[in-house]
This record gives C-alpha cells, structure tokens and sequence, in this order.
C-alpha cells in the first residue's frame, strides 16, 4: 500500500469514528464541487495530505461523489489507480448520514460556494478555485480565486500555493500526490498544448510536479518541451475521458452535471431550476447510440425536477479529428416558450460561445415518436475553449432576468 492510499485510508477512519463520537471540532473538510471530475477530486485530496502532513492541520478530502458512481469517470478510475489509490478509502458522501452532520471547519476546491447539502452555519476557512469569483467568505485563508482565463487547472493553484512548503519538505510528500496533480493539469489544459487551456501557472505547477511524478524535467515551460513520456501519459488519460460508450442517457447526464436555482425577489417568489451536463458524445452519435436519447433527457428533468436541461457536448470529429462542440437546451415538458424566447436571444447574442443553431438535430429520435421539437434548442458552438464555465453565467443571467420579468 502506498503512502497515499495508508494516508486516504486512516484519515477516513479516525474521521468516522469522530463523526460518530460527534467530535468534529478539529476537522477540516475539503470538498470539490459536485460533477466530481478529476480536478475536483484531485485538489480534495492533495489539500487534505498537504494541509495535514505539511501544516498539522487534521484535514480530510469529501467527495460529493457517491461511491456507485465512481465508475462513471474511467479517467479518474485510471489516475487512481496509477497512483495506487484504492476508491474504497475515498470518503464518497454516502459513508456519512443523511442529511449531513454540521461539519464546523470547511474548505473549498474547484468552487466558492458552500453546496446547499452541507450546514450554511459552517465556517469556510480555505478556497482555492478557478471559477468566477462569487465574493463570499472574505476571511478564508487562503482565498486563492483566478477566473478561468488565468488557471485552465484547479490543481495549478493547488500546487502553486503550497509549493514554497512542499518544497521545504519534499520527502514528507509521496510522487502519488504530484502523480494526481500532474494528471489533472494534463487532462485540463489539453496535454499542455499550445491551442489548449493552458496558462503560465499550469505550465509552471506542471514544470515542478514532472520529476517529483518520476517523470524527465521539461527542458522549459514551453508547449514544445512536453516529454514524451508525459505526453503518452496525457493521450491514454484523454483517450480514457471519452470511453463513455457503454454509459446509458442517464449516466451520460449525472456523469459531469453540475444543478442551479435561480430564484426570485421575495419569499415563495419563482424560481428557476437549471441542470448543465457536460457530455463527451457528440449528438448525432448519442443518439445513433441512444433512439431515445430525448425520452431519456425528459425522464432525467422530471428525476431532477428542472425547468431547463443544459447539454454541453463536446468530441472530436471522426474524419479529421476536429474538436467541437455543441450546446442544447430542453425544457421541461410543459414547455415556457418565454423563457425559451430569452435564452435563444441570450445565448446566440454571445459572442464569446460564437453559437449557430442546428434544427436538424432538434428532430433527432422524432422519429421513434418523442414530441417536443419546440422546448429543445441546438447550437454549433464556433468557440471551443469556452466551457460550461462560460456558458452556465450566461445561462443563469438569462433566468435571472426571466424572474425579474414574471
């Protein structure tokens, strides 16, 4: 057993044995957001060793992740199992009560925003993040937030605020934990590649994690001196994101969905509730795959009970191998033809997604008898760096301003 797994393992038990003796004073729990990527994940778990081990600091990584659903990822069952990390001494959200204990002492990774499953009351005492910036908990520390034009890795930021330390301390950190890290910057950032995500600060935490992962230092930090060996790494790793082939509608939707509220002025106001799943198939494959791709949405909205069901798919052409990607929409089968009016206009007045619609693919599965062409929309989107970082504000501006109109 590796000392990353030995770590994961006995964290998991002395935390459990406190939540049932209810004495989580000395806790802190660090949680990722709730699609449970790999970045999530990752950044969890290297805090929790790196707060733990290298400041004293007892600190144990939540996944909100159900232990069921792990296998949804199999790029994340691949890097855990590079780094010898063993899913049953994860800490998955279903080894604890329900509803959750309140849990005093909270960080986040990959988002900051205390998910609405944990206690308001708890004290959010580190952020680490590269989404946009909500302005809450002003005494985290640390409080480390860069939009995602400036960090394409969460794990970037990870590594960059406790490198000073790490560094100071390089034998109490086993490669396991730079192994994770490097494999979620390279997931990320499209292998470091010139045309990806990648900014300085993941070519940098990338540059110091390669030796201490066993890997050959890059001569420098540009995308041209990747090492081979790193760059084999990073295809199998992709390769793995897209095996989703034998994942039903339904995992395809939770596989990486992230859900909304957007609520109105007042209380018992309106409300809106959004669901985004980000979908590594492309549409016209999915539903070659799935006749009843649309039948599948719909019974997922009324699982979920939203009024608005975002996919964002995206995939690499079959001929050229091209990267595209598309954005649908499908509201609930009642159908809000106002709301639907101002997200066509919200969204295909955005320059940024640079979206065209697509309305033979609006007709996909109508044949198999599922109605509802006029509550789904299709786009082409001609932007493909832009992610559901980008397009979830867009969206959910659209529903704030559809509430303050009803």
């Amino acid at each position: 057993m590796g000392a990353l797994s030995q770590f994961l393992k006995e964290q998991k038990h002395l935390f459990l044995a406190d939540v049932a003796a209810n004495n989580l004073g000395r806790w802190t729990v660090v949680t990722g957001n709730e699609a449970g990527d790999l970045d999530t994940q990752a950044s969890a778990i290297a805090y929790a060793y790196l707060t733990t081990t290298l400041l004293q600091q007892p600190t144990i990584a939540f996944s909100r992740t159900a232990r069921a659903d792990l296998h949804l990822r199999p790029e994340n069952t691949f890097a855990f199992q590079r780094a010898g990390v063993d899913p049953t001494d994860l800490l998955c959200v279903d080894d604890l009560p329900h509803p959750l204990p309140a849990l005093p002492k909270m960080a986040l990774v990959d988002h900051n925003r205390l998910g609405p499953e944990f206690s308001q009351g708890a004290e959010v005492v580190g952020i680490i993040d590269h989404h946009d910036d909500e302005h809450l908990y002003p005494t985290a520390n640390p409080r480390v937030i860069l939009p995602p034009t400036q960090a394409g890795s969460c794990t970037s930021l990870v590594t960059s605020h406790f490198r000073a330390l790490w560094e100071q301390h390089l034998s109490d950190v086993p490669g396991e934990i730079a192994f994770l890290l490097l494999c979620t910057i390279l997931i990320d950032t499209g292998a470091l590649k010139a045309d990806g995500k990648a900014q300085p600060v993941d070519r940098q935490a990338a540059a110091f994690l390669m030796p201490l992962a066993g890997f050959p230092a890059p001569a420098s930090l540009s995308a041209d001196a990747v090492p081979p060996e790193v760059e084999e790494l990073a295809t199998e790793l992709i390769t793995k994101k897209f095996d989703v082939g034998r994942l039903s509608t339904r995992d395809l939707l939770r596989r990486d969905y992230k859900e909304y509220t957007v609520s109105g002025e007042g209380e018992g106001g309106k409300k809106v509730q959004l669901g985004l799943a980000t979908v590594p198939l492309g549409l016209k494959l999915w539903a070659d795959k799935d006749p009843k791709l649309w039948e599948g949405v719909d019974a997922y909205i009324h699982e979920r009970g939203l009024d608005v069901c975002g996919l964002l798919t995206t995939f690499r052409t079959a001929n050229k191998g091209k990267h595209r990607r598309e954005v649908v929409l499908v509201l609930r089968p009642a159908g809000n033809a106002e709301l639907l009016r101002l997200l066509e206009e919200g969204l295909e007045g955005s320059a940024e997604l640079s979206l065209v619609r697509e309305p033979k693919k609006e007709a996909l599965g109508t044949a198999t008898g599922v109605e509802g062409e006029e509550r789904r929309r299709v786009w082409d989107q001609g932007n493909v760096k832009a992610t559901r970082k980008q397009v979830a504000p867009l969206v959910l501006g659209v529903c704030r301003r559809y509430l303050g109109e009803v």
